[in-house]
């Protein structure tokens, strides 16, 4: 028997468990939209309550909506997937030869071998022949839009608006606009510390899309429907192209997930530096999906959750990756980190002692006391940060990482002779940790 697609009863409590301020979602069944709801509020410091219409930034579902916007030009006659996009527009900054073979087809499938997002000056790098296999990249994506962006003469948000105005998603675009600012969200961290919002000016194919769970949900029921794509090109956006892992390949903008033995199509999307997570999932053959915006960087913890509400798969949470709210690391961690933020650092490795004694030892990984400790170095707080750092290195005295981190908590703290000590305590376990080398001697050659 199929599951049902119900509004979960249990929202409120998971909302709470796993730190999330505010949600939206939205749930389609027979190819129609069910309902869409807000829970919670648009941010920790703000009362007002989340609708179906609070704008979320969509972060990388903003990649299926590029996706359609470029396959509707494919059915226009004006892109050929299968063309170089050396072959439309000039891209200087392509790194080699090879890169001029990238297509349309390739950065949709994600199997161009850029990496996902340069950072700073990094330049574009090839990992791999281009169509050789799957690597994640937003990087192909942002080239595919400057040749959208070429074929059309406008920009990708105007050249959006079309499909977007014929699905009726009027809260919906690339670029930031005023009038969502009396209803928009604001994005979180863990104990729901506000983030800074991203107000895009120029768009971004990869990232940059701002939506509403009612609009993306039309979005959605578009897609399942093939409405506004011919035939062929429909079967070419839900179909293989590339095996990413098992029970996951790769379509053209989508995920999918035949573990079931059902086609369904997902993507998710973490804007963690701005707070904001969503997923969507949807089941073709059932014509039945699910949306899901959360306003904090923890919002994927309850994808499987999330996803029960659809009878969704395990492939795709387990390629994913994230944590889940309930996991005993997580309960760990959050507890010692609200004891060590309220209490100092001193009874917060108390409460580390009895935690011990209360959870298994896989609770307690290497990573929990490292992830912990610069956390504490973002907070500014170094004396805590060097405090837990030291604790995971008893820990895990053979652990080079462990000892590198340290290294980084002890240079915040101002004490190079000690950073220098413990960089190279980390080089003697791992000759090849280069992070550790270069600090080791930048530190010795200052003055």
């Amino acid at each position: 028997m199929e599951p049902p697609v119900t509004e979960p009863t249990n929202l409120l409590s998971l909302m709470d468990s796993a730190g999330i301020p505010g949600m939206a979602m939205a749930l389609l069944d027979d190819g129609e939209i069910a309902w869409s709801k807000g829970f919670g509020v648009r941010g920790a410091a703000d009362d007002d309550p989340v609708d179906e219409n609070t704008v979320f930034e969509a972060a990388s579902l903003s990649k299926p909506v590029m996706a359609y916007v470029a396959l509707t030009l494919v059915d226009a006659g004006l892109l050929d997937l299968d063309r170089p996009l050396v072959e439309y527009c000039a891209i200087p900054e392509l790194p080699d030869e090879r890169a001029g073979r990238i297509t349309a087809r390739m950065a949709l499938s994600h199997t161009t071998g850029l990496q996902n997002e340069r950072i700073g000056e990094e330049r574009l790098a090839l990992a791999f022949d281009p169509g050789q296999r799957f690597r994640y990249s937003g990087e192909g994506f942002l080239l595919l839009q400057r040749v959208l962006e070429s074929i059309a003469g406008e920009s990708l948000d105007s050249l959006s608006r079309t499909v977007l105005d014929s699905l009726g998603m009027t809260r919906s675009g690339f670029v930031w606009r005023d009038d969502w600012a009396d209803n928009a969200a604001v994005g979180h961290r863990d104990f729901e510390s506000p983030r800074s919002p991203s107000r895009p000016v120029v768009a971004r194919g990869s990232s940059s899309f701002h939506t509403t769970a009612h609009d993306y949900a039309a979005f959605v029921r578009a897609v399942m429907r093939g409405h506004g794509l011919r035939r062929e090109t429909f079967e070419q956006m839900v179909n293989p192209h590339v095996e990413v892992a098992d029970g996951i390949d790769w379509g053209l903008g989508w995920a999918l997930e035949t573990s079931d033995g059902a086609r369904a199509l997902w993507h998710w999307g973490d804007n963690s530096n701005s707070g904001f997570t969503a997923l969507v999932y949807m089941n073709l053959d059932r014509q039945d999906a699910v949306v899901y915006f959360a306003n904090s960087s923890t919002g994927l913890g309850i994808v499987r959750e999330v996803l029960a509400v659809v009878g969704g798969g395990q492939a795709a949470p387990a390629f994913m990756g994230y944590e889940p709210y309930d996991s005993p690391t997580r309960i760990v961690r959050h507890r010692l980190e609200e004891s060590i933020r309220s209490e100092g650092v001193a009874a917060g490795l108390e409460v580390y002692e009895r935690l011990k004694n209360e959870f298994g030892v896989s609770a307690f990984p290497e990573s929990l006391l490292n992830t912990l400790g610069y956390r504490f170095l973002a907070l500014n707080r170094p004396v805590d940060a060097v405090a837990l750092f030291e604790r995971n290195v008893g820990e895990f005295p053979q652990s080079s990482n462990a000892y590198d981190s340290l290294g980084d908590g002890l240079v915040a703290l101002g004490d190079k002779e000690a950073a220098i000590a413990s960089y190279r305590k980390s080089l003697e376990l791992d000759p090849r940790n280069e992070h550790a080398r270069r600090e080791a001697e930048r530190l010795a050659a200052e003055p």
